[in-house]
């Protein structure tokens, strides 16, 4: 599985959009491979007023970035919230901050161009 496999180009251009407009969205995808399963979600969301001013600099809407994994080295997962929003901004920063993140799953690779695979 790769960062393809939770979402496309369009996918990450309609949630962009959606952060830019700071709407309410929730994108989740689960990924089933080879014995691994691992769900990703990103949320918009607002919180309280008096939160945002007193953790997050007065930046009541957050983006949260979970994931859920079951797999060969058993279950659990990691998430927070992003109030700075650059790395939805193209594909390329998306698959990089993916990959940095997901790389510790057995199951998650990073694409490779202009690998030849003779299989």
């Amino acid at each position: 599985m790769t960062a393809n496999s939770f979402m496309s180009q369009q996918q990450l251009g309609k949630i962009y959009s959606n952060i830019c407009k700071k709407e309410v969205f929730i994108h989740t995808q689960t990924v089933k491979e080879s014995g691994t399963q691992i769900t990703l979600q990103l949320a918009g969301r607002y919180i309280d007023k008096k939160k945002a001013d007193l953790i997050w600099h007065g930046n009541d809407y957050l983006v949260s970035f979970n994931v859920d994994y079951k797999g060969k080295i058993g279950i659990g997962g990691f998430g927070w919230a992003m109030d700075i929003f650059d790395v939805f901004k193209t594909w390329d920063s998306f698959k990089g901050f993916l990959n940095k993140h997901m790389n510790k799953f057995d199951g998650y690779d990073e694409e490779q161009y202009g690998q030849l695979c003779l299989f």
